[in-house]
């Protein structure tokens, strides 16, 4: 007894076939699909990213001769090491996302109302009247969880943590930060200031402990009489003072700006050629999957009739 021979699939010659009897539902779906990229990009908020490089200073500060610049050969060098303050450097790129320097950010640059723009109407902090903040509502409230809070140093430094990015440059003791952000004087500015503001913590906290010490140095000074422990904590003294005029000339203390924070004037979200391409392809795609669909289901009730 003869058995019907049953196809579950398809020769490359047959799949092209098929997307040629359907070469009009395929155009029309790419059509679609590059009308539907072109609107997307046009209500989309485009973004710009901020760029800036840092190193760490070298331990003696800023060094002499050559207009006072830092030494950059030494910052090429692989890791940390080569003379640098790697231990301060280190601090500044872990407290980069702290609350503190949050804080400070928010203080001395007012960053919280561009930043969380949404809950900021102008004069007050508002939760946004949004269908998606109405859904949140009634869900933290069946669970018990609580409301809406106006943002606060806690959530910028959420906010800094994910949204600054610090990538090694090679091998070398050098990191880029970089922001992106819808405003592109914004991003820069606020490069700028995370770099300010950061390094300033740590050179306040830098002068509180060496003025303690200093202190500390002049009154046990005024106890002693030996001449040899005098020399000693007159040493001690001298170093601690001469610390404290590096600190307070207003170089940098913990990173210095190797490559100072700049953005493109052309937006780096959406890129809109790779998106066209992309929604093109897309669209071609999805129309030769429908097309292999149609004529798969078309096969199958012709082998049913």
């Amino acid at each position: 007894m003869p058995q019907a021979e049953e196809k579950g699939g398809m020769t490359p010659g047959e799949a092209l076939g098929a997307i040629w009897r359907y070469k009009i539902l395929v155009g029309l779906s790419t059509v679609f699909a590059l009308l539907g990229t072109i609107v997307w990009l046009s209500i989309v908020t485009p973004e710009y990213t901020a760029m800036m490089v840092i190193g760490p200073v070298p331990k003696n500060g800023v060094k002499g001769g050559s207009g006072g610049g830092l030494d950059v050969g030494s910052l090429l060098g692989a890791g940390l090491g080569g003379g640098l303050n790697d231990a301060d450097f280190s601090k500044f790129l872990a407290i980069l996302d702290s609350v503190a320097v949050a804080g400070l950010l928010e203080e001395q640059h007012g960053v919280m109302k561009v930043v969380f723009d949404s809950q900021w109407n102008g004069q007050t902090w508002a939760q946004p009247d949004t269908l998606g903040t109405s859904v949140s509502n009634a869900v933290k409230s069946i669970l018990g969880l609580p409301g809406w809070t106006p943002p606060t140093t806690v959530d910028l430094a959420a906010y800094i943590k994910k949204s600054v990015d610090v990538a090694k440059k090679g091998e070398s003791a050098l990191r880029v930060l970089s922001f992106s952000h819808k405003d592109r004087e914004f991003a820069v500015a606020f490069l700028k200031a995370l770099h300010q503001e950061t390094d300033a913590l740590l050179r306040a906290e830098a002068i509180r402990r060496s003025s303690a010490e200093i202190e500390y140095l002049k009154e046990k000074l005024r106890t002693l009489t030996v001449n040899e422990q005098r020399q000693t904590f007159i040493d001690m003294l001298s170093e601690q003072e001469k610390t404290m005029v590096l600190l307070q000339i207003g170089l940098p203390f913990t990173a210095a700006e190797i490559d100072p924070a700049s953005a493109s004037i052309r937006p780096t979200f959406p890129k809109g050629g790779l998106t066209l391409v992309v929604g093109i392809v897309g669209g071609f795609l999805f129309g030769c999957l429908a097309a292999l669909i149609l004529s798969l289901r078309q096969r199958s009730e012709d082998a049913d009739d």
